[in-house]
């Protein structure tokens, strides 16, 4: 951050409070602060966030550094403040918790995903859940991630084959999830799903359609 050790004297106080009550040292939540720096995270925004991926780390049994790696990417990735760390934390771990999401999956596919998750108006709600549903159908991480981030991509934008079978882009999850059981009613089936947005992601989009009914 470009602050001498004298200048982060809150958060070295925190490393201690944070040390001497919870089962991590002073030593390694510094090693979680310091990563978040690394993210570009500042002194307040750092001090907002250190509890909640403590937390994090906890509930999945992640390293400190690997858990302040993933909620301050996601937390940037979504375009959320510093203040929603808690939030982010909550989400990433009832993901691992409520799906075949281990914390190693979620944090190989949550990036490849979240940008375009977050630029077409989904949450990080909304991408966990759909990550989580499409690795509980067998699909790896990786790639759970670049057939959602297709999906996402192509369901919100005018124009593409898939907008189109939706009968239009779509705005939102809710949004998303109607388009795709009116097209699940209407009879689209996998063959449908090829043509739609190739065999590569043709999968993924058979077992959001399954969601969504």
């Amino acid at each position: 951050m470009g602050k001498t050790r004298g200048e982060t004297a809150a958060l070295t106080e925190q490393a201690k409070q944070l040390g001497a009550t919870t089962q991590y040292t002073a030593v390694q939540i510094t090693e979680l602060q310091t990563n978040l720096a690394r993210l570009g995270f500042t002194e307040s925004e750092i001090l907002n966030s250190t509890k909640a991926v403590q937390a994090l780390a906890t509930a999945t049994g992640a390293d400190l550094g690997e858990a302040a790696n993933l909620a301050g990417s996601a937390l940037r990735g979504f375009g959320l403040n510093a203040t929603e760390m808690e939030r982010v934390a909550s989400v990433l771990s009832v993901g691992t918790t409520k799906s075949a999401l281990s914390f190693e999956k979620l944090a190989t596919a949550l990036p490849v995903v979240q940008t375009a998750a977050a630029k077409t108006g989904f949450t990080i709600e909304d991408t966990v859940a759909m990550l989580g549903k499409l690795t509980d159908n067998g699909i790896n991480a990786a790639s759970a991630a670049t057939q959602l981030r297709k999906i996402l991509n192509d369901s919100t934008t005018a124009g593409t084959k898939l907008a189109n079978a939706l009968g239009g882009p779509v705005k939102s999850f809710d949004e998303l999830v109607v388009a795709l059981d009116k097209a699940g009613k209407a009879g689209q089936n996998h063959a449908d799903s090829v043509a739609l947005v190739n065999s590569k992601n043709a999968t993924a989009l058979d077992i959001l359609r399954d969601m969504a009914q």
